[in-house]
């Protein structure tokens, strides 16, 4: 039987740099989108590198909110939480195979039957 409810709860995990384990939303339309043109259509070293990095980092931030310590002594005195930010620069800091594998996996686990670029 196909349980709606969990397939509507699940979230794609993954451990940032930090090791904070974030959990991603599913993707939306403009995402699949993206996606499936970084796939089909020709295009410039360049414009793929500034898809790349938009589409991941639009999907780094589609997540359940997490808290971090707050960095700095006195912050760690007092215990304070921060929620953490990612910018698109710490995800330029990444290796291309791994971004690659992240975007493959991401999609893969929200579109197990679907057959991408056919």
């Amino acid at each position: 039987m196909l349980d709606l409810q969990k397939a509507s709860t699940e979230l794609y995990e993954v451990k940032w740099l930090d090791g904070s384990i974030l959990k991603l939303q599913k993707p939306t339309r403009a995402m699949e989108l993206s996606f499936f043109d970084m796939q089909n259509k020709e295009m410039d070293e360049k414009t793929a590198q500034t898809l790349l990095y938009n589409l991941l980092f639009r999907i780094f931030n589609r997540r359940e909110p997490v808290t971090i310590e707050k960095k700095g002594f006195f912050h760690k005195l007092t215990k304070k939480k921060e929620l953490l930010e990612i910018t698109e620069s710490e995800i330029e800091k990444i290796p291309y195979d791994i971004l690659f594998e992240v975007l493959k996996e991401y999609f893969d686990y929200y579109y197990k039957n679907l057959k991408m670029g056919e």
